[in-house]
């Protein structure tokens, strides 16, 4: 399934669906009413409780994905469904996903962004995930430019994981026998591979202690980030008074500046290192730097190159050394 999410729609959106929010005359809690619908048609899910916390945990199936394989079978390909105050457009169907996406890719583009989120994690709308327009384009293709530089669809690319491979075949070998956790160790030789565009190094003996703990922050962000009361937390900015939303809140502050604590160093010792005479680049790190003196903008003016939006790329690219 692809999900698109489109910034600037309210409710009701077209004919497809209608999302009602109201208040309970008995109860100081609000509760969610949930349509989906397809082309004129609309059916109301009533969510599990009047409590907006609990309402969360709807619709109760298992497993959880069965209520899109539902939903589609009751109203076609395309339907829209709703979480809190936010629309989701689902294309359940490969062929329309590719001549949404594939053959129009230009209208889809755009993103839907959550202001208040992403100033409070990221400092303002940094980095590719959770950006649109002319910056998004511009460090996208300077990452892409720098991933076939390294050596993406390449043999340089594959002699990387293959050696990668060695060492991993050579750790088992020094085991003699002894049991080993397997997926630790993919986890490391992936997590090398990552960190060795971004960085120019592997984490070899001495630096994993770096990827134990990188690798522990994604996955307990990604873990607070999927439960109910995230999206709850998120979807509403007065949740930031009560615990449950300032809990989130603090979590998502203290691993951003565990990350940029790391990022930084790794940039404050390229910054003592660097070459910008010298054309190559050794990572992805000191290419960007060599375009942020390239490209510095004029005193007032915007600077696309600039030291938050490296520190939420490297973000963005280290998420995604978690398997």
């Amino acid at each position: 399934m692809k999900w698109i999410y489109p910034p600037s729609l309210s409710f009701p959106i077209a004919d497809f669906s209608c999302f009602f929010y109201f208040s309970q005359p008995s109860s100081p809690c609000s509760c969610f009413t949930t349509c989906t619908g397809n082309e004129g048609t609309c059916r109301q899910v009533q969510l599990q409780s009047l409590s907006l916390a609990t309402s969360l945990r709807s619709p109760e199936m298992n497993p959880g994905y069965q209520a899109f394989t539902n939903w589609r079978k009751q109203y076609g390909p395309i339907f829209t469904y709703w979480m809190g105050p936010f629309p989701f457009i689902v294309i359940s169907e490969y062929e329309r996903l590719k001549e949404t996406f594939i053959k129009d890719p230009d209208t889809y583009t755009g993103k839907f962004v959550v202001e208040e989120t992403t100033d409070l994690f990221r400092g303002g709308v940094y980095g590719v995930i959770d950006t649109t327009g002319d910056t998004w384009r511009e460090h996208r293709r300077f990452i892409m430019h720098q991933l076939r530089d390294f050596g993406v669809g390449r043999d340089l690319m594959q002699s990387k994981i293959l050696l990668e491979m060695s060492f991993l075949a050579k750790d088992i070998d020094n085991r003699h026998g002894d049991e080993v956790k397997v997926q630790e160790m993919f986890d490391i030789a992936v997590g090398s591979v990552i960190n060795q565009f971004l960085f120019g190094y592997r984490f070899d003996e001495e630096r994993l202690p770096e990827f134990r703990q990188l690798k522990a922050l994604v996955a307990l962000q990604m873990k607070k980030a999927s439960e109910p009361k995230a999206a709850f937390a998120l979807s509403f900015s007065w949740t930031k008074y009560i615990s449950i939303g300032k809990e989130f809140r603090d979590l998502l502050i203290n691993n951003r500046d565990q990350f940029w604590a790391f990022f930084q160093r790794q940039v404050d010792e390229h910054k003592k290192e660097i070459d910008f005479e010298q054309d190559e680049s050794k990572d992805y790190v000191e290419a960007y730097l060599k375009e942020q003196r390239k490209r510095k903008a004029p005193v007032g003016e915007k600077e696309i190159f600039s030291n938050e939006n490296l520190m939420n790329i490297l973000l963005d690219l280290c998420s995604g050394r978690n398997p």
